[in-house]
């Protein structure tokens, strides 16, 4: 038995049309979406790894603090060929280098326990260690965050 030309429904023209036009509404911003979550993602993974690199270097320079004074020649602690703190830490910080991370490092002057210079060199025995970790966000910024930390002189 065949079916009547009535019980043979298709879609009409105007459906296609209102199928199409929701589709060209709801797409965009689903792609979109998705470009953002992607985006966030790789932003976290650089934060991660900012983390990762500047605990590295705030660990060694805790670790040397203990033996000498890292701030008696700060050039020389930290750039010195093969004994600097770059050097000595190019093996494991290379990974997060050829990554698009840099670090820098800041020691401050002699402080007291409240942070700022007295004067009094039995007072004055802390140093405030800075490491800044650069790199370039998935939209093309620059972004810097520090990383303090607070070391007594032996």
């Amino acid at each position: 038995m065949k079916p009547s030309p009535r019980s043979r429904r298709g879609a009409t023209l105007i459906e296609a049309v209102v199928v199409v036009l929701v589709l060209a509404i709801a797409v965009p911003p689903m792609v979109t979406g998705v470009a953002d979550s992607v985006n966030r993602r790789a932003d976290t993974i650089q934060l991660i790894r900012a983390s990762t690199l500047a605990s590295t270097v705030l660990n060694q320079i805790k670790s040397d603090s203990v033996a000498t004074d890292i701030g008696a020649n700060v050039t020389t602690y930290l750039n010195a060929p093969a004994t600097g703190l770059r050097a000595r830490l190019a093996p494991v910080t290379s990974v997060m280098t050829s990554a698009g991370l840099a670090f820098d490092v800041t020691i401050s002057g002699l402080k007291d326990l409240s942070l700022t210079s007295s004067g009094v060199p039995t007072r004055d025995l802390f140093r405030t260690v800075t490491v800044t970790v650069r790199f370039t966000d998935s939209r093309g910024g620059l972004r810097e965050i520090p990383f303090d930390t607070v070391v007594s002189i032996p």
